[in-house]
């Protein structure tokens, strides 16, 4: 995925993921299809994200 692509998932997954605090499977396919990047590469940045915020919170003792 290129840079430019993968920046735009990945704002698009956090604004709903900071939004709605979880993003369902028609929002990935959305995502998905506006940016031309293959669902499973989308999904595969939601997890990162998901991974990212849960080792933050850990770290924080939250």
């Amino acid at each position: 995925m290129d840079t430019s692509a993968e920046h735009d998932v990945r704002q698009r997954l956090l604004d709903i993921y900071q939004r709605e605090g979880k993003v369902n499977e028609r929002e990935l396919l959305r995502i998905s299809a506006m940016t031309g990047v293959d669902y499973f590469t989308v999904s595969k940045a939601l997890e990162e994200i998901i991974l990212q915020r849960t080792e933050g919170q850990d770290s924080r003792g939250e």
